[in-house]
């Protein structure tokens, strides 16, 4: 029999020359469809520097991970709905910005800023340094002498004045 695509002999849908790489889409049971999918899978990791995997290895990687219902791979492979596994077929759960978790109060005694938590770690030690240690970063040229809560402000105040 042979390969309607490139008029190569294949025995069961596999080429006889099983290394040569011209002919991928008979490991596929003549799909030019995954070829295409395949090549432009290696365009993508070369391009990140990244060794492409052979085409068994991607074409066995893509079959095991059928997606869920209604989804491409589903439809690509034609996969009939009911063959997920038990943890392949459970809805996604988003996890949920817990409040206690993204809670950063000031911990100096007697701030307001107690009862209103910082959503960051950042933002909390930038005020404290701030407003409780009274730090402040100074603009570096000497007869500007302003001087900023943080050191975005400085840079701002640098590129607006071009000093």
């Amino acid at each position: 029999m042979f390969c309607s695509q490139c008029l190569s002999l294949v025995h069961s849908g596999l080429l006889l020359l099983s290394k040569n790489t011209r002919h991928w889409h008979h490991r596929t049971k003549c799909r030019p469809e995954l070829v295409e999918l395949y090549l432009n899978f290696c365009r993508r990791s070369e391009s990140f520097g990244v060794c492409p995997w052979s085409m068994q290895e991607w074409y066995a990687d893509t079959k095991v991970f059928s997606g869920e219902k209604r989804q491409f791979e589903a439809w690509f492979w034609n996969t009939p709905e009911g063959t997920l596994s038990p943890l392949e077929s459970q809805p996604f759960v988003r996890v949920v910005d817990v409040p206690e978790m993204r809670s950063f109060p000031c911990f100096y005694p007697g701030c307001p800023k107690q009862a209103e938590p910082y959503r960051t770690k950042q933002n909390r030690d930038n005020h404290f340094d701030s407003t409780h240690l009274g730090v402040r970063f100074s603009c570096p040229l000497s007869s500007c002498g302003e001087e900023f809560k943080n050191k975005g402000s400085v840079k701002r105040h640098r590129d607006r004045f071009g000093h």
